[in-house]
């Protein structure tokens, strides 16, 4: 204690994370925690020195069949602190034995509308790049056109006459990417173009247009604020 300070015993208990006393080398003890920092601030605007002392039993305190208390409530009864740190619950018996001052505090929060979901019509396009739908776009014509001359060989060798062969053979490719069937079947004396020519090559396109874009569809999209 120096000059003319006011000198305050102060009871601190446990109470993580805005404080906890701590035992130092000079066998006294520190407050730790924002409850530290404000102690300090206290003790510099108001001008006093103070000491942290402890509870010996580590609670708060509660009264006990004899009228004694424990804890800190006991210390503050027992007049060896002259006021105590934590988060006491005000009842009636602690009110007979001492005051109680709120500290206060402002309760910040940051609101957000609740996110809604939104159904994302774009998600069928987007398991691939854009890249990737050009390129199957090209394949796309590649095999229309691949088709279109198997058809007229094929009308050739067998003497058939086919009407409107390369939008028939697009509307092919597209029915079997997207797994429709096609009303345009091979006529008599024809092997099924599909069966042995180009199907297999589609198969693993065929797969990933299958799932891909149902689920994007079928999952709607949820937006974050």
């Amino acid at each position: 204690m120096t000059g003319n300070k006011s000198f305050f015993k102060i009871a601190a208990g446990e109470w993580m994370p805005f404080g906890a006393p701590r035992l130092q080398l000079d066998g006294t003890y520190k407050l730790v925690g924002p409850l530290s920092n404000l102690l300090e601030v206290l003790a510099r605007y108001m001008d006093f020195e103070y000491v942290v002392v402890p509870p010996p039993d580590g609670v708060w305190g509660v009264k006990l069949l004899n009228d004694t208390w424990t804890g800190m409530m006991g210390q503050i009864h027992k007049q060896e602190v002259d006021f105590a740190l934590g988060p006491f619950i005000i009842t009636s018996q602690r009110a007979t034995v001492c005051d109680f001052v709120p500290l206060s505090h402002e309760n910040w929060a940051i609101l957000t509308p609740r996110p809604g979901l939104q159904s994302d019509v774009t998600g069928v396009v987007k398991p691939f790049t854009t890249q990737v739908w050009l390129l199957m776009l090209a394949s796309l014509l590649s095999v229309g056109m691949a088709m279109t001359c198997v058809v007229r060989a094929e009308d050739n060798i067998f003497g058939i006459l086919t009407n409107n062969i390369l939008p028939k053979s697009l509307m092919w490719v597209i029915q079997t990417l997207s797994q429709e069937s096609s009303e345009w079947l091979p006529t008599e004396g024809r092997r099924p173009p599909h069966s042995d020519h180009v199907a297999p090559g589609l198969l693993g396109v065929h797969d990933l247009l299958r799932w891909h874009p149902d689920s994007h569809v079928d999952v709607p999209r949820v937006t974050i604020p």
